[in-house]
């Protein structure tokens, strides 16, 4: 995975700083320049602004036969009330997002969960879950995915090191195809 030094994404940055951030990103690419290494996009938020980003920088690395992106790697997480809905409708609309750009990458969801006010029962968390997995059943190109424990009814595990319900199900589950 290609970790670029564009943190501020996730910490509501002023525009300029993440226009900024993006020929950073861009400038290592070459560096990498082995077949040998996966090279994966950066992540950014799930909002406009992270979309803008993320926008010009898949345009960037369209644009110049040097770079490359072998994997599209994405972030997504429900924040308000009824975004993790028990169809996973918004996460959905978010891979077919990614689904967008040229090239047929494989998509690594590498974050993702209920969060804030998204994940107010344990249980309607698990539904959320159940009903993502039953999405990424049909987007072929989503190949890897890596739940974010770390917010109330989002665990995976228990203070005694046991799985918790949420926990069986993904254990239960294959995260790459």
């Amino acid at each position: 995975m290609f970790w670029s030094s564009v943190s501020p994404l996730l910490h509501g940055a002023p525009r300029a700083v993440l226009v900024a951030a993006w020929p950073s990103a861009i400038a290592l690419l070459p560096a990498f320049d082995s077949p040998t290494i996966v090279i994966g996009t950066p992540a950014t938020q799930a909002n406009t602004t992270g979309q803008a980003w993320f926008t010009q920088y898949m345009a960037d690395v369209a644009a110049n036969t040097t770079l490359r992106a072998d994997v599209i790697a994405i972030h997504w997480y429900g924040w308000n009330a009824g975004s993790c809905d028990a169809a996973a409708s918004q996460l959905e609309s978010y891979i077919k997002y990614a689904e967008g750009f040229p090239g047929n990458r494989p998509i690594w969801l590498t974050e993702w969960s209920c969060l804030n006010q998204s994940a107010p029962t344990a249980a309607g968390v698990i539904s959320f879950f159940q009903a993502a997995l039953a999405v990424f059943a049909k987007h072929p190109r989503l190949a890897r995915y890596a739940w974010y424990q770390w917010s109330p009814n989002c665990e995976v595990y228990n203070t005694d090191d046991t799985l918790t319900e949420l926990g069986q199900a993904y254990a239960a589950a294959l995260s790459m195809k």
